[in-house]
């Protein structure tokens, strides 16, 4: 194997090339699903959060709430989401993943997760904290680089 520099310039450009290549698999993922980027990403963060409140949707995808609304409504007439009363509090209303939304979006992104966990356990623990340190670090930056949409 060659030896190659790994430099902070060299991370960048990795970095502009997974975010590429995520951006083509989320393209296609909502293609083949029949919504539109918006969508996908709604239902990604419901699946990674579980039933959550549209408000706290809109502030996670950094949308107005009423531009959220009329993604939960496409979602919904789509049958992969519903709005559900809470439990626990009658006047909140929870999104959340109908079955076969939840499927549907599995069935798209498995081969993919399956694949990326085989990589990662070729690390050691102490390489996993410094990758979990690294993604995390540069989520909260990103995150941070953009602002919310004004209401």
């Amino acid at each position: 194997m060659d030896i190659v520099e790994v430099t902070p310039a060299s991370v960048q450009q990795r970095l502009r090339a997974l975010h590429g290549a995520v951006e083509r698999i989320n393209r296609q993922v909502s293609e083949r699903m029949g919504i539109n980027r918006s969508d996908l990403q709604c239902l990604e963060l419901i699946a990674r959060h579980g039933p959550t409140p549209a408000g706290e949707i809109a502030k996670l995808m950094r949308l107005p709430t009423g531009t959220m609304t009329t993604v939960i409504d496409r979602v919904e007439r789509a049958g992969l989401a519903v709005r559900q009363r809470s439990a626990s509090d009658r006047r909140r209303v929870l999104v959340s993943l109908t079955d076969q939304g939840a499927l549907r979006l599995f069935a798209m992104y498995a081969p993919l997760m399956a694949t990326s966990a085989q990589n990662l356990s070729r690390y050691d623990a102490a390489e996993l904290a410094v990758i979990d340190d690294f993604l995390r670090t540069s989520v909260q930056l990103t995150e941070e680089y953009s602002p919310p949409e004004p209401e």
